[in-house]
């Protein structure tokens, strides 16, 4: 199916959009959580997270789409939880990875 195929192609645009980020990052610690960044993401990683975004919804819609008629909150469920999954958690796991790199420490 389709979906699958936008599914997968949602997780490595996200992969690639965080790792891009964590490159433009190089030197500093990048923002997690709720915390802002200090300056705009760079136009490649917004696009790419823009394409992440896009197929990850209409993947999961496709996919879940089966699912529709018989459990409509369950169906509603599981889109979210593919958008979070597929979109987020690359994210979460290369900023943690990035902000483990031990920082150059200037003595005092």
């Amino acid at each position: 199916m389709w979906g699958y195929s936008l599914i997968a192609l949602a997780l490595a645009c996200s992969s690639l959009g965080a790792w891009w980020a964590a490159v433009d990052y190089s030197g500093r610690r990048m923002p997690s959580g709720s915390q802002r960044h200090t300056w705009d993401k760079s136009r490649r990683v917004r696009r790419i997270e823009f394409v992440a975004w896009l197929s990850a919804f209409f993947g999961a819609i496709a996919v879940a789409n089966q699912l529709w008629m018989s459990n409509p909150w369950v169906t509603g469920a599981f889109v979210c939880a593919i958008m979070v999954l597929v979109n987020g958690l690359p994210a979460f796991l290369i900023t943690l990875v990035h902000n483990r790199k031990p920082e150059s420490v200037s003595p005092m």
